[in-house]
């Protein structure tokens, strides 16, 4: 099997942004801990399955459901950063042998500790239709997040860095998005959370590969606001980006998606300072900067919520929970600020309480006192403690894209509602079929 993290980007940015404190993790926690928690394998689509377990040096002695053995392979997950980790393929040979329905994958570790993985064994990938569904793309450290509307339309949130493009998300796209009359394929609206390259560098490539409705960018730095001075100008294309007025904070964008979609802008450049006064610069201090003033929005379909943290840090959150609060009080999943890398208000992940984080990151994270200290051994046990039920955090790096499939019409409200996803582990040279995520 191939390094799961072969490619870095921006590692070099990364250890040298001195904003960040460090805290040298060799472990998430004392517990063993299993990755992803849950999963959907198609019998129509069959894939290798991957998880990754944190032994904390312990090993894996074998895996079975309902007490028939599973054969596996494994091999070390070790970087810079994570010491002990254990990367786990089970076959798409030996995960059709089990029957339909819904199944545990005990694991189990040579300390006689049994970890457990939910598997839903389902026949055919398209057998439910879903309004909204969502691609969280492994970009390593970067941002990209794809939209598939209720109303057909698609929306692009950011693009991540141009190589990550080609190999990833570009493919992806290609095997997945509509043909439109001209015999080419179409992505309605690109939104630019900000303009640092782990958000944009690859639209330049997303241009030449598909046809382009609109792209709407955040005012974060003025410097960037003409595109022409930008050298990753967009003119060959014939095209201009804009920016949008929407993105002003509170503002609710209706007008993408249909009739029950819904956007509300939480954060951005720009903002009304006698309806927000917590946006003003003097409690953001010296962190008045495009991640702080990057785009960050929920949207909202039916009774499910999306949170799109974009590169915020703790100021931008404790201004929108100042001045948000009923709105943030329940988000079901979270795509994390600034792919929990930088400073966070554990109080604002606490409020918005999702069944579900993303950290959209590379290995680097495992080096990060936000994404250790404060998600995995903060704010996750905490949320556990009061829910009683399994809080998930998703690190690309680990398990690659994660796709999310939402009818809409679940009850929140009922605390035993789990979510059961599927994610894959990506290589260039294996790229899957479309995947789902059940919310159900």
């Amino acid at each position: 099997m191939k390094s799961i993290c072969k490619y870095l980007p921006g590692l070099l940015f990364l250890l040298a942004f001195s904003l960040i404190n460090l805290c040298h993790a060799q472990h998430l926690s004392e517990k063993i801990l299993i990755s992803p928690h849950n999963n959907v394998f198609y019998k129509n689509s069959p894939r290798d399955l991957y998880f990754v377990i944190h032994q904390n040096e312990h090993s894996l002695l074998y895996i079975d459901v309902k007490n028939n053995p599973l054969a596996f392979e494994t091999e070390p997950l070790q970087t810079e950063f994570l010491e002990s980790g254990l990367l786990i393929k089970i076959s798409n040979n030996e995960l059709s042998k089990i029957g339909n329905g819904l199944h545990s994958i005990k694991f189990v570790m040579d300390n006689g500790e049994v970890l457990r993985s939910q598997l839903k064994i389902v026949s055919d990938s398209e057998a439910k239709n879903y309004g909204l569904n969502v691609v969280a793309f492994n970009v390593g450290h970067g941002t990209s997040v794809l939209f598939f509307l209720p109303n057909g339309e698609t929306l692009l949130v950011d693009t991540g860095y141009d190589h990550m493009a080609e190999k990833y998300t570009i493919p992806f796209m290609k095997s997945h998005l509509p043909v439109n009359r001209h015999g080419k394929q179409r992505i309605d609206h690109i939104f630019i959370s900000h303009w640092h390259y782990d958000h944009f560098h690859g639209l330049n490539n997303i241009l030449d590969a598909f046809d382009v409705g609109s792209i709407k960018y955040n005012l974060s730095e003025p410097e960037r606001g003409d595109w022409r001075k930008d050298p990753y100008n967009y003119a060959k294309h014939g095209f201009e980006p804009v920016h949008s007025p929407q993105f002003k904070v509170g503002n609710v964008i209706d007008d993408i998606g249909g009739d029950d979609v819904k956007i509300k802008i939480l954060n951005a450049a720009e903002f009304d300072l006698e309806r927000y006064p917590y946006f003003h610069s003097k409690y953001f201090g010296e962190w008045d900067n495009a991640n702080n003033r990057s785009l960050s929005f929920i949207l909202k379909f039916k009774d499910f919520v999306f949170n799109f943290g974009g590169d915020t840090y703790q100021h931008g959150q404790i201004a929108m929970l100042q001045h948000f609060p009923e709105l943030l009080a329940k988000t079901h999943v979270y795509h994390g600020n600034h792919h929990f890398h930088g400073g966070l208000s554990t109080d604002f992940l606490k409020h918005i309480n999702p069944y579900l984080f993303i950290a959209s990151a590379c290995d680097v994270a495992y080096d990060r006192a936000a994404f250790v200290s404060d998600v995995m051994n903060n704010v996750v046990p905490t949320l556990e403690q009061e829910s009683n039920i399994f809080i998930e955090n998703l690190h690309t790096f680990e398990v690659g894209h994660i796709v999310i499939r939402v009818d809409g019409s679940l009850d929140w409200t009922d605390s035993s509602t789990e979510i059961i996803y599927e994610t894959y582990y990506s290589e260039a040279d294996d790229f899957p079929k479309f995947r789902i995520l059940y919310l159900d």
